[in-house]
């Protein structure tokens, strides 16, 4: 299951419902950071079974915050990983994203996100 994050110690879901569909509310309660933006330099690395998995990293470069946090940074790198940022980035030309963030580094010294999704054209935000 990709959608959501599992905190680091790999248990705990944050971003779903009982479902398993995004629970925006858990989510947004989560996240110290939640900002629009796109997604560049993407560079995949996938491997093939078992993992059948894209470790993907790319550069995530906010446009709007939605909600702040003063150590969140404009431009943030990120790593697809195993229990932390589970959601390989979206195709080119998928416009804008929201990404629901975390302040601190994970367990691994690097940045992590709770969620990231690919934003409706009616939410995106005029970016000047």
């Amino acid at each position: 299951m990709l959608e959501g994050f599992y905190r680091v110690n790999g248990v705990e879901p944050v971003c779903e419902g009982a479902s398993g569909k995004f629970d925006e509310a858990a989510c947004r309660v989560a996240a110290d950071w939640i900002a629009d933006g796109t997604i560049s330099a993407v560079a995949h690395e996938r491997e093939g079974p078992p993992l059948k998995t894209d470790f993907a990293g790319f550069t995530f470069s906010a446009d709007r915050w939605i909600k702040q946090d003063k150590r969140a940074a404009k431009i943030v790198h990120h790593k697809v990983g195993w229990c932390g940022n589970r959601q390989p980035p979206p195709g080119s030309g998928a416009g804008q994203v929201r990404i629901y963030g975390l302040s601190t580094l994970g367990a691994d010294g690097k940045p992590h996100y709770l969620y990231l999704r690919v934003l409706p054209v009616s939410e995106r935000a005029e970016v000047r």
